[in-house]
């Protein structure tokens, strides 16, 4: 049996009542997403490395960083036992214009992938990950509607 281990770092940001996610897959026939965001790498900070994915992902930096907590994920994939560690972060993109696209093509090493801005109110805890994700993300939406 594979085992991997991984840090990542996530951020959740809004666009009104929509947040920023991209589709990883399906999972018993549910579309499952997750936030922008990436692996952290070697004595590389979290924040650094939110920073610099999202740079990467997006061409835009982050403003009103906030650090969320942390999400410890053990799970399944392909035959392999993973365990994950991810750093959730809430912040605003400075590229201004990406709050326009209703669709945003992210160039991620190799892959060409699509991020979408999704109604945080027609997702749930079955589609987004990683697990606890979704429950940031209300949390910010209740603190954002007081």
């Amino acid at each position: 049996m594979d085992k991997k281990q991984t840090l990542k770092a996530f951020l959740i940001c809004f666009n009104g009542r929509k947040t920023l996610l991209y589709g990883v897959g399906k999972r018993a026939g549910i579309n499952i997403f997750r936030p922008v965001g990436g692996h952290v790498e070697l004595f590389e900070y979290s924040k650094d490395t939110i920073r610099r994915e999202v740079k990467e992902e997006l061409n835009s930096g982050i403003s009103g960083l906030q650090f969320l907590g942390v999400i410890e994920n053990i799970f399944w994939r392909d035959g392999s036992k993973h365990h994950e560690i991810d750093f959730m972060y809430y912040g605003k993109l400075t590229n201004k214009k990406l709050y326009n696209e209703e669709k945003i093509e992210i160039i991620d090493g190799r892959k060409r992938i699509t991020a979408q801005w999704l109604d945080v109110g027609k997702l749930s805890e079955r589609n987004v990950v990683p697990p606890g994700t979704y429950s940031y993300m209300r949390k910010l939406m209740r603190k954002r509607d007081e």
